[in-house]
């Protein structure tokens, strides 16, 4: 599609340039907090709210275990943190957290639901957003917009993040019922107000995280009405992302989580974890396994350790080890497909993305529309990985009340961009 130009930002981007984490952007999380302050301070919010009781296999996925209210730093919201059970990769039930926002103003109707999927911020449960408390609120792009209309906007940690376990990083399905099952959560909340209808709109791997979303809905969350799916610089063909990923000591922290992560997630399927450790120099599998990507110091500590040559730090050559089975099964089976037919769904993607580079993202959309998808497009040639989210967060939440308004989407299939 031509391109859609909005008011570049320099500020904004220079701030997202000093931090460059893999598209966690905190401005006002930086202004909040020490440059100095990391894992330890987050480790010491872990209280026992993350803890969650013993879940008998009979647990209903979506059931909101325990609610707290937190300052969520957002005039017009009243915030809670929630501790709610969903569905682990093995099928059996499993917890999360997460954070929910409802407006202060009162609602003569149900509430839509916007879910908001966070990108990376680790695999460490200390990496969990909800442990931020005030500066939470001003990752989530659109946000004020989205309370403003009226909206409940909940956002899951994903489990193993801030709650006991691992976190099944970059497997689709599991994000996409932890997204679910926030949303059903959210509507057990005391004064929440919210109905079934819902929205979900992700950032990288929360890119990922909506669009398996939208393909998990109709049958695991029938009960739910899914209005649309918002995806910017979403993860989308694995195998392509973690190739381009070696090129930059952030994307060499990237692989080593995932190969972390699944080698752990994916034990049944012949992956021993120690063996894909014992190939990382301890210092490097010490980030992988405990950094968090929030602030300024954690890309330094990510230059400083994963700055080496691609081979020698990751323990393989090239793309070598996931030639090799159960690998290539793996990277299939958290590609998105296209989304149902009758899901709305908006893409956005940045020119100057060295994370997702574009034409990753326009090869998920040229096959969507090949399958008879429509697709609609923001594709701004200026923007980067980093602030393409947070930038149109405007955009984003015009677009979602356009769905719950029930307006059609535009579809910008066969339009160049």
């Amino acid at each position: 599609m031509p391109a859609i130009r909005r008011p570049f930002r320099p500020a904004l981007n220079a701030a997202a340039a000093l931090l460059v984490v893999l598209v966690l952007w905190r401005p006002g999380e930086v202004a909040a907090r020490n440059a100095g302050e990391n894992a330890t301070t987050a480790a010491a919010r872990l209280t026992a709210f993350y803890d969650p009781p013993s879940l008998s296999l009979n647990a209903r996925a979506g059931e909101l275990l325990r609610a707290e209210p937190m300052d969520g730093g957002l005039p017009g919201a009243r915030a809670y943190r929630l501790l709610y059970v969903t569905t682990g990769i093995n099928g059996t039930p499993i917890a999360s957290s997460g954070v929910a926002y409802l407006p202060d103003a009162p609602a003569a109707e149900p509430r839509p639901v916007v879910a908001w999927a966070h990108p990376t911020t680790g695999i460490s449960r200390t990496c969990a957003p909800s442990l931020r408390d005030a500066a939470l609120a001003g990752t989530i792009p659109g946000l004020a917009e989205l309370i403003a209309a009226g909206n409940v906007v909940v956002a899951t940690d994903y489990p193993g993040l801030g709650t006991p376990g691992t976190n099944a990083y970059l497997v689709g399905d599991a994000e996409g019922r932890a997204v679910l099952d926030s949303v059903r959560a959210v509507r057990s909340l005391s004064g929440s107000g919210a109905g079934d209808a819902f929205a979900v709109f992700g950032h990288s791997q929360g890119g990922q995280a909506a669009l398996f979303t939208g393909l998990l809905a109709a049958r695991y969350a029938p009960e739910l009405d899914l209005k649309g799916v918002v995806a910017a610089a979403p993860v989308t063909l694995m195998e392509s992302a973690l190739s381009a990923s070696r090129k930059t000591a952030l994307g060499r922290t990237i692989i080593g989580m995932t190969l972390a992560s699944w080698s752990r997630v994916y034990r049944g399927e012949h992956l021993d974890e120690h063996t894909i450790l014992g190939r990382f120099p301890k210092p490097f599998a010490d980030l992988v396994l405990e950094g968090c990507l929030e602030t300024a110091d954690d890309l330094a500590r990510i230059e400083r350790i994963a700055g080496a040559d691609a081979d020698d730090l990751l323990g393989f050559t090239g793309m070598s080890v996931f030639g090799h089975a159960p690998w290539p099964g793996l990277l299939a089976r958290n590609t998105a497909q296209p989304l149902p037919k009758a899901v709305p769904l908006l893409i956005l993607q940045g020119g100057e993305d060295d994370i997702v580079p574009a034409i990753q993202t326009r090869t998920y959309v040229e096959r969507a529309c090949a399958d008879g998808r429509a697709v609609e497009v923001l594709y701004q040639p200026a923007r980067n990985h980093y602030v393409i989210a947070l930038s149109n967060g405007t955009a984003i939440a015009e677009w979602i009340a356009g769905r719950f308004a029930d307006r059609p989407a535009r579809d910008d299939c066969g339009k160049p961009w």
